[in-house]
């Protein structure tokens, strides 16, 4: 299973250099052949990058697939589910979806864990307090609004 779209610099419009610039460092490092590995608890973890093809705005987020009992899927099952439609779900993200229409966003699996916490750790380093507020705040082309990992904190422009 091909998990990530094939990239191509055409394929979005990036508004501000320095987010292609950014973007483009973390697709050149990404794994071609990543495959899901099931965590130690039987749930994925997976950080990932969601950008809108539109105007190169990007989100990064953390994502955790656990089987539903209620519907009687299993944890595979909804892995794929996830891998299709899921592209994040802070609140500026999904106003971008909902504006925007999913087919214009682009997903990337980054990396999968065998731990939530080792998936939040990732999360923590990639969406840093200088990150956000230099895409979130001064340049406006980043969807995430608190930085990253278990306990995020919102980041002011001052």
């Amino acid at each position: 299973m091909k998990l990530n779209p094939t990239y191509s610099p055409d394929d979005i419009n990036f508004i501000h250099d320095e987010a292609q610039i950014f973007v483009e460092s973390i697709l050149n490092h990404l794994d071609d052949n990543i495959t899901p590995t099931l965590g130690d608890d039987g749930k994925y973890h997976y950080v990932y990058l969601t950008i809108n093809k539109i105007n190169g705005f990007f989100y990064i987020g953390k994502k955790t697939v656990s089987d539903d009992l209620k519907k009687r899927q299993g944890v595979n099952a909804r892995l794929k589910l996830a891998l299709k439609h899921y592209l994040g779900s802070g609140i500026r993200i999904q106003q971008a979806i909902s504006q925007y229409g999913e087919n214009n966003f682009l997903r990337f699996v980054l990396k999968f864990f065998k731990s939530s916490e080792d998936a939040f750790e990732m999360e923590a380093q990639m969406v840093d307090e200088i990150t956000l507020r230099k895409f979130a705040i001064d340049l406006k082309c980043m969807y995430n609004i608190i930085t990253g990992g278990r306990w995020g904190r919102i980041v002011t422009g001052k």
